[in-house]
C-alpha cells in the first residue's frame, strides 16, 4: 500500500511539481525497496522536460540510483 502511494505520489510530482519534489518522492522509493519504477519516472522527465537532443540525464541518473540501491539492498541484506 505505501509503494502504491509513493508510486502515485512520483508520478504526480512529476507532471505537477518542481524536480526537488520528484527527488524527494524517488529518495523514499528507494528507500522502501528499490523499483523500476523510478527509471519510468526519468524517462518520463526526460521526454517532458528535456530538450530536444540533450544527454537524458534523468534517465542516466534515475538509473544509477535504481542500481546503486539495489545493490546495497542486497549487500545490507545479505546473511
Amino acid at each position: 500500500m505505501i509503494r502504491a502511494l509513493l508510486n502515485v505520489g512520483l508520478f504526480a510530482s512529476v507532471l505537477f511539481f518542481p524536480w526537488w519534489v520528484s527527488l524527494g518522492f524517488l529518495g523514499a522509493l528507494l528507500v522502501r525497496a528499490p523499483s523500476f519504477e523510478v527509471i519510468i519516472a526519468g524517462i518520463l522527465l526526460d521526454a517532458l522536460y528535456a530538450p530536444s537532443g540533450s544527454v537524458p540525464i534523468y534517465t542516466v541518473s534515475f538509473t544509477a540510483l535504481y542500481i546503486l540501491s539495489a545493490l546495497l539492498e542486497r549487500r545490507l541484506l545479505k546473511r
